[in-house]
């Protein structure tokens, strides 16, 4: 959710590049790979929180986050069509905007949510997300020498 948000943002704010978005955003990121930065709680950082009632060893879930909203009014405001290429459309928008239309949100787009040029965005997202892999391997390589 968070990474569909800041390159909606990003896009709209024009602080990154479609290329740079493409990196950084990725869906297919895997997130359980974050190594040494993952380590043991320190229990003393929670006992105080838990003396005053307050739950700090389970994280809430739900199928939609407030960044899935927000994001939703951002794409209902500037149009999908703004956002064909950025690495969002692996979420199902259109189930969102109806759950956000029946809990009675504004600034919902009464309009059916699809993929812009759905097989054009894909290619050409691929195609830059390949590129980028290669021009980063390259940069690695020479560096290394």
């Amino acid at each position: 959710s968070k990474l569909r948000f800041y390159s909606i943002i990003e896009n709209i704010r024009k602080t990154k590049k479609l290329r740079s978005r493409l990196r950084m955003y990725d869906s297919r990121m895997n997130m359980t790979k974050i190594g040494d930065a993952v380590e043991p709680t320190n229990e003393e950082w929670l006992t105080g929180w838990e003396k005053e009632g307050i739950e700090v060893r389970s994280l809430p879930t739900s199928e939609y986050y407030w960044y899935d909203y927000d994001s939703l009014k951002l794409m209902s405001e500037y149009g999908v069509q703004r956002f064909a290429y950025d690495d969002i459309w692996n979420f199902d928008w259109e189930a969102l905007r109806l759950q956000a239309i029946a809990e009675g949100l504004n600034g919902i787009s009464h309009k059916v949510i699809k993929r812009p040029l759905p097989i054009w965005s894909e290619l050409a997202s691929t195609s830059i997300k390949k590129i980028d892999n290669t021009f980063q391997l390259l940069k690695r390589m020479i560096s290394a020498n």
